[in-house]
């Protein structure tokens, strides 16, 4: 059973992660196995209460609920709400099964972050009906499809990137993850690899220098932070839709938000559409704490003015939470390049 649990992993790892952080550890028992969490895979100061890392966590249980059927297996879950306390995300025990394998798990394979600019014909009511069938309770899948919201939404979105480049905390949180070399990216197997950033030459070569701070706080007294911004705006608007994952505000929810997000991906992928999460300014938005402490009073003012107006548009309701937010569209492009995954023996305890 240990072989086929193995399998089972091998197939399922190809999960989306912040930053390709893979912030999962597993420990294969007989016929289970056990799903901990790496609290430092992730910075604290996008990770509230590790929900960032719970979302790359639903992913994976996702993909092995998917593999496991494909390779004739059901699965129980059980999960850990003292996952804080002790790392431990969930058990889950499998069992010779006759589920025939879905759709979705064929896309496994094939599934990864498309940065490009995708084509602006609107998704129709059918396909945004499709995505949204595919949320797992108590997750909620709102899509805007009418470009006024769009270009509004990606306004706003990518107000991230603006005070990223303005923060020196923020600053080295993003270039500590970036990996800049195919080698380099070849041998570690996590991180940003740059070349997953669709960034033109011109903008490439800008962003080697603005790695060091000095030169950056001088990029950043002539407007650079509000051109990056205002360029992945352009981007984020080339969408056929901008969605939103909404959660009841309880940390354990965000799992079912990240199986919800690998579900749409699949399907995505199988219909030849890109998606790409956006999720800095609302990570950034869950600690009142990380906005009082890191921003500026001015940027803390334009994080929380953005949050408004992106709650506002996917009208969030009472003690609710956007979990994740993504844009998708029909490819024109596909991605220049793609992030490994770790080899599975490195990710076992």
């Amino acid at each position: 059973m240990v072989d086929e649990i193995q399998k089972i992993l091998e197939y399922a790892k190809n999960a989306p992660s912040g930053d390709n952080s893979q912030p999962w550890r597993f420990k294969i028992l007989k016929n289970s196995l056990e799903i901990f969490v790496v609290p430092t895979a992730d910075n604290p100061i996008l990770n509230y209460n590790l929900r960032g890392s719970l979302i790359a966590h639903g992913a994976i249980l996702e993909n092995i609920f998917l593999s496991a059927a494909k390779h004739g297996f059901g699965v129980e879950m059980k999960l850990n709400n003292d996952y804080l306390q002790n790392n431990k995300i969930a058990s889950l025990v499998f069992a010779k099964d006759t589920l025939s394998t879905n759709p979705l798990a064929t896309a496994i394979p094939n599934r990864s972050t498309n940065r490009t600019k995708y084509s602006t014909r609107s998704l129709d009511r059918a396909e945004i009906t499709d995505f949204q069938k595919l949320s797992v309770s108590p997750a909620e899948v709102k899509i805007l499809n009418t470009p006024e919201k769009i270009q509004r939404l990606a306004e706003n979105l990518s107000l991230a990137e603006y005070v990223f480049l303005r923060t020196q905390k923020l600053h080295k949180l993003l270039f500590d993850d970036l990996v800049w070399s195919k080698e380099e990216e070849l041998q570690k197997k996590r991180g940003l690899y740059v070349a997953t950033l669709e960034l033109t030459p011109p903008a490439l070569m800008v962003m080697r220098m603005a790695r060091n701070w000095t030169l950056m706080r001088v990029f950043r007294k002539i407007g650079l932070p509000s051109v990056v911004a205002s360029e992945n705006a352009r981007v984020y608007a080339s969408s056929g839709a901008i969605g939103a994952i909404i959660v009841p505000n309880e940390n354990t929810n965000f799992i079912s938000a990240g199986r919800t997000l690998e579900r749409i991906w699949l399907h995505a992928t199988n219909i030849d559409m890109g998606l790409q999460p956006l999720n800095g300014i609302v990570f950034l938005g869950m600690s009142k704490k990380t906005l009082a402490t890191v921003l500026s009073p001015e940027d803390k003012k334009v994080v929380e003015e953005g949050l408004r107006i992106i709650y506002e548009e996917f009208a969030v309701g009472h003690n609710k939470t956007i979990a994740t937010v993504f844009r998708v569209g029909q490819i024109i492009k596909a991605p220049s390049a793609h992030s490994s995954k770790g080899e599975l023996v490195d990710l076992m305890i």
